[in-house]
């Protein structure tokens, strides 16, 4: 488990948490009812799928995953960004929709994000929603790292090895679940701020600053 897929971990942690706290409030027809009944289920799926003996991935590895993850992320706030301009500009949002997150296809959409963001006008109206004012070419840089043949193998080895691959699939359904979860703890308590600042600060996923951390030791996280 790399340091983005813990941070998610840590997040279903504090969700069930919530879940359990406020289990009364939801009633059993709820989604959500259903939602936080599978987190601790989930839980318990991914800590012993990570924690069995095995060969760490390198660290060149950890770092080349770690840019894919953030330039998913990064797509992901382009593609949130354009369907809020699609409100005003109808269809503008579908040049940015995004498809799967494997490897090859994170790339490619970036390639082709980054050939309309290269328009002015057209990246203008990304920073007019406060985009960072970098978020152009802090893709561009990088898109540039993981565009290599030795990723692409890297990644393939790494997918293929079943323990790894399952554990992103586990963390993927369990972000899956907190965007789920959020639409209905949001509903559920629109007129209670106390509450909804609860579950932000229970389900907020840590949103890592690669640039800044390169220099940082690597933490020491408690067995799972």
């Amino acid at each position: 488990m790399n340091d983005k897929q813990y941070d998610v971990y840590q997040a279903l942690v504090r969700a069930s948490e919530f879940g359990i706290k406020y289990a009364a409030q939801f009633p059993a027809t709820s989604l959500a009812k259903a939602n936080f009944a599978r987190v601790p289920a989930l839980l318990t799926e991914i800590a012993p799928a990570d924690s069995l003996p095995g060969t760490p991935a390198s660290p060149a590895t950890e770092r080349k995953q770690a840019l894919l993850d953030e330039v998913w992320e990064d797509l992901r706030a382009i593609a949130r960004t354009a369907r809020a301009i699609a409100k005003k500009e109808p269809g503008f949002d579908i040049a940015y929709r995004l498809g799967d997150d494997s490897h090859r296809a994170i790339r490619d959409t970036a390639t082709a994000v980054l050939a309309r963001l290269q328009d002015a006008p057209t990246a203008a109206k990304f920073l007019a929603y406060d985009m960072p004012a970098d978020f152009v070419t802090d893709l561009q840089a990088d898109l540039a790292q993981i565009s290599s043949d030795t990723l692409d193998q890297a990644a393939d080895l790494r997918d293929a090895v079943g323990g790894t691959a399952r554990v992103r699939e586990l963390i993927q359904e369990g972000r899956e679940l907190i965007r789920a979860l959020d639409a209905s703890v949001k509903n559920r308590f629109r007129d209670d701020p106390s509450l909804l600042a609860e579950w932000q600060t229970a389900s907020h996923i840590r949103r890592r600053n690669r640039k800044a951390e390169e220099d940082q030791p690597t933490p020491v996280r408690p067995t799972l």
